[in-house]
């Protein structure tokens, strides 16, 4: 009888096993068809990798300048990303655009399985699949969005969730702020994953992201480039990217840019989303848009920030990761100029929005099917924009009115309302497996035992 089972046990993991090499097998073929199509838009469109390629080139050789009208079109990032990429400067475009395909693959795969080392060391107790599963689904558009254009939003995404990865299983404190510097040093806005963790005391990490500042901004282009002609990018950098951003004027109206500056500015200057059509209820001066914005950036911010003093009272970890998941929010929210690809952000704040709002105890005031039903429209709203599911016409039409803004909004909404109603002191997985053993027949039998 043992020999029996023993065999059907060994038939099983060999099947197992080939339905994971038949599976492997699968992903790569879909992964290099879908590949080949991503290098050939690239090569056609001239966007985005060959932009990096080229700035790489041409600042390596000293020529390059930030000549920016509009951010439609050309480099946008620090003297340092650019200098990363160099190496691949080297190898013809094409070549190095298939390179960076394969890169932009491998970070998708590793920021899945981080998210998932990270979901899974917080909520040991309930390793399903499906929050993963569900989460991909609402945020693979934007997956795909970078592989297309071979942009650098996974870089970021990989990044923090490593510095994450490192903070909650590896318990280093001074190695995450360097990968949040690096994040940093090519997007500046993901330095906002900084403050929760500094609001909690962890110093170290501080230390961590100075130092690795240091490097990225001044010390590695400073050896490559030097000195004069660092501190000259810098500068050009800011006044041609950072204050056209600030006055709204680098996307302008156009629907590419989802961030909530782009979305009012849609909805109050007299201006065009996409082609001719308009969508502006008010027709506001430049400087009441400008007003009416940083009214809006500081309202944002200050939710974020009253969020993160409420968390900041919590030991629990995972009041940690709400205010981290809400800081990931609002790298696309408080700031400016935040085209669609940068939305994969989102991935972590709605694993665990899925797996948070499946334990219903806690969750009270309002009612948890009010958190259930915001979580389902963030993620309709996010998901209806993809022209590939409604049609390019109905998806410009809904990037016009922000859907992607509006969801996020909604997303960002959620964690606030959890990380208000949160207990860390008893914790809704606990509850449940406190409640599973007192219901296990076991459990009610040693009962009846020790009455005796």
């Amino acid at each position: 009888m043992d020999f029996v089972l023993n065999l059907k046990r060994k038939l099983a993991a060999k099947k197992r096993k080939l339905l994971a090499v038949i599976g492997l097998i699968i992903v790569l073929i879909i992964v290099s068809i879908y590949g080949v199509t991503c290098v050939h838009k690239q090569l056609s469109s001239g966007n985005d990798f060959p932009l990096y390629y080229h700035a790489a080139k041409e600042m390596i050789r000293g020529n390059f300048h930030y000549e920016l009208d509009t951010g439609l079109h050309g480099y946008v990032y620090l003297p340092f990303f650019a200098i990363a990429l160099s190496p691949l400067t080297l190898l013809p475009l094409k070549t190095a655009i298939i390179i960076w395909y394969i890169i932009n693959v491998f970070l998708w795969a590793s920021s899945i399985y981080l998210g998932a080392r990270i979901h899974n060391h917080l909520f040991s107790g309930k390793k399903r699949p499906w929050p993963l599963i569900i989460a991909l689904l609402f945020t693979g558009q934007f997956f795909l969005f970078n592989l297309d254009l071979g942009q650098t939003n996974l870089v970021i995404l990989a990044l923090t969730l490593l510095a994450l990865d490192y903070f909650f299983n590896a318990q280093r404190k001074f190695f995450p702020g360097i990968f949040i510097a690096l994040a940093s040093a090519i997007k500046p806005f993901a330095a906002l994953l900084l403050l929760p963790f500094l609001l909690r005391g962890y110093w170290r990490l501080l230390l961590g992201f100075i130092s690795g500042l240091f490097f990225c901004i001044v010390l590695l282009p400073g050896i490559i480039l030097g000195p004069s002609q660092t501190q000259a990018l810098t500068a050009g950098w800011y006044a041609k990217i950072i204050v056209p951003q600030q006055k709204g004027s680098l996307q302008g109206s156009k629907i590419i840019d989802q961030s909530p500056s782009a979305a009012l500015r849609r909805l109050v200057v007299d201006a065009p989303a996409f082609a001719d059509k308009k969508v502006n209820i008010f027709s506001f001066s430049n400087r009441q848009f400008l007003l009416a914005n940083r009214i809006i950036q500081v309202f944002l911010l200050g939710a974020i920030l009253l969020c993160w003093g409420v968390g900041r009272q919590r030991k629990s970890q995972v009041s940690l990761l709400i205010d981290l998941a809400v800081g990931y929010c609002g790298m696309v929210l408080v700031f400016g100029f935040n085209l669609k690809a940068q939305f994969v952000v989102l991935f972590l704040p709605w694993l665990l929005l899925i797996t948070l709002t499946s334990y219903a105890p806690p969750l009270k005031y309002p009612p948890f099917r009010i958190t259930g039903l915001m979580l389902f429209l963030a993620g309709l709203v996010t998901f209806i924009a993809n022209p590939g599911l409604i049609g390019r016409a109905a998806s410009n039409w809904a990037l016009a009115y922000s859907a992607i803004t509006l969801g996020t909004l909604l997303t960002t909404g959620v964690l606030v309302s959890l990380q208000f109603r949160w207990r860390p002191e008893v914790s809704v997985l606990e509850k449940k497996v406190v409640s599973q053993i007192s219901n296990s027949k076991d459990y009610k039998l040693g009962r009846k035992k020790q009455s005796y």
